[in-house]
């Protein structure tokens, strides 16, 4: 194995037990490749409970104990495959297709949604409420420029050099191949259909503008253009009251209520 999981599954575990103390070494190392795990799992599983509790927070986050366990539950249920008599194929499969294409189509949306659609300029008056300066010219052409063009390099030379998934020498049939690409355009597709479900909301124009009520959630963190100039009764979900902001209401002699 060259790279991917056989790589870590059996050419190290092979190596490993020529050498000398072959017993601490296999422990070293796996324990090493457990602590990697529960590492990479903290934070994959913190970012999808934080944006599911974000979108249910009166009922989520009385319950984040519980709401925890169930996610880690379902995570563990689906990972049962891959520890199977042919779980190496449905790993090699996954490490394969879901984070190629669809990672770097993900991280390009959001430069390009962030930096052009929002503005670099009212990202960098972001940055000066939160940390008191605004990003300097390093930053602001890493973002505005290298990184779009390197994610989006890194596309078209993985689409130049694509092969399609095989393991020990053994190609996988069309139809595996086509789910590993069910797992690519999943993804893709939630961007595209919840951008399409947006502009049918708002207007095509109006859903890539910030709405009034955009900003800090807690009213004491809402500084500068973000400092509230008129109560906004938000009913949409019955959450209550926000605020509308200095920097996109266009008018400060009514109060708009959205139903």
């Amino acid at each position: 194995a060259n790279s991917g999981p056989g790589l870590a599954f059996v050419a190290y575990p092979d190596g490993i037990t020529k050498l000398p103390a072959a017993s601490l070494w296999a422990f070293l190392f796996f324990f090493m490749i457990l602590t990697l795990g529960l590492d990479s799992q903290f934070a994959m599983m913190e970012t999808v409970i934080s944006g599911i509790s974000d979108l249910f927070p009166n009922t989520l986050r009385k319950r984040k104990v519980l709401f925890t366990f169930i996610c880690c539950l379902i995570g563990f249920l689906l990972g049962i495959p891959q520890a199977t008599k042919g779980g190496m194929w449905v790993l090699t499969l996954m490490d394969w297709y879901s984070g190629s294409y669809n990672l770097m189509f993900v991280a390009l949306a959001e430069i390009i949604c962030l930096m052009y659609v929002y503005g670099f300029r009212r990202f960098s008056e972001d940055v000066e409420m939160m940390v008191g300066h605004k990003p300097n010219i390093y930053w602001l052409a890493t973002w505005v420029v290298i990184t779009p063009i390197a994610v989006a390099f890194i596309i078209i030379i993985g689409a130049v050099q694509y092969t399609p998934a095989s393991y020990n020498g053994y190609e996988f049939e069309p139809w595996v191949q086509g789910l590993g690409w069910v797992m690519v355009s999943v993804p893709i597709a939630a961007i595209l259909i919840v951008g399409v479900v947006q502009m049918c909301r708002y207007g095509a124009v109006e859903a890539f503008r910030p709405r009034p009520d955009w900003g800090p959630a807690e009213p004491e963190n809402r500084t500068g253009r973000y400092a509230p100039t008129l109560p906004t009764v938000i009913n949409e979900k019955g959450n209550g009251v926000g605020y509308e902001n200095a920097g996109y209401v266009k008018s400060t002699d009514q109060v708009h209520v959205r139903l």
